[in-house]
């Protein structure tokens, strides 16, 4: 407080000999802090200030337009986006090769104890006809069509409301048939020991529970 009274006496003092007396060339360090007392910011010299000024700077960052986004999120979603692409493609080939099985199974035929259908005391439980054989195979390949229009390999147009939908539908009736009915397949069928129990256990039952997180997860992910 005693040098800032100090300066501004100076500068009255210097502003009074300037009218009252005959001219007198002003102290040049009294007007430099004069100018520095009443403009501390426009000193470059001045260390405060120039801490201050940094400090603003860093303080007002550029903030990004509304459009940009990270680049590691971008590769996040398409990596992403590529993996649900890839477990699509494996579901719908699965769905592709049950179909052909179930076309040559129509084609082949078969009798007596089979590990396509469920048997007891060596006979089995149905006997399915050739055109119903073949309508599960027209059937396995509308999956794959409708998994792959789901995760966007294949456009058709239709809502993907709809596909979300009827995905989480197949992947319901793919996990109910890996359940089973208690009976003759599934994980709690009580039939065991025929050809048939022992390949639904150990591939049937095992591959409907894997196709229906698969499913689940396609209709899920392409919802984001």
């Amino acid at each position: 407080m005693d040098s800032l009274a100090k300066r501004f006496a100076d500068s009255i003092l210097v502003i009074c000999l300037d009218r009252s007396g005959p001219a007198v060339t002003p102290n040049p360090r009294v007007t430099a802090r004069l100018h520095h007392d009443l403009n501390p910011t426009d000193n470059p010299s001045d260390d405060g200030a120039a801490r201050r000024r940094a400090r603003d700077s860093s303080e007002r960052l550029p903030e990004p337009a509304p459009g940009d986004r990270p680049m590691r999120q971008y590769a996040g979603a398409a990596g992403g986006q590529q993996m649900i692409t890839a477990l699509a493609i494996v579901v719908c080939t699965i769905f592709l090769a049950l179909a052909l099985w179930h076309f040559y199974m129509a084609v082949a035929g078969h009798s007596g104890e089979s590990a396509a259908v469920p048997s007891r005391d060596g006979k089995p439980v149905f006997v399915p006809s050739t055109g119903s054989t073949i309508a599960v195979g027209f059937v396995l390949i509308l999956f794959a069509v409708l998994v792959a229009c789901t995760s966007g390999i294949l456009v058709l147009g239709l809502p993907p409301g709809l596909l979300r939908v009827l995905c989480y539908a197949l992947a319901l009736g793919l996990l109910a048939r890996a359940a089973g009915d208690f009976n003759y397949v599934g994980f709690f069928k009580r039939v065991r020991g025929t050809r048939f129990a022992r390949m639904d256990s150990l591939l049937y039952s095992p591959l409907c529970l894997a196709l229906s997180l698969a499913v689940a997860t396609v209709a899920f992910y392409r919802a984001q």
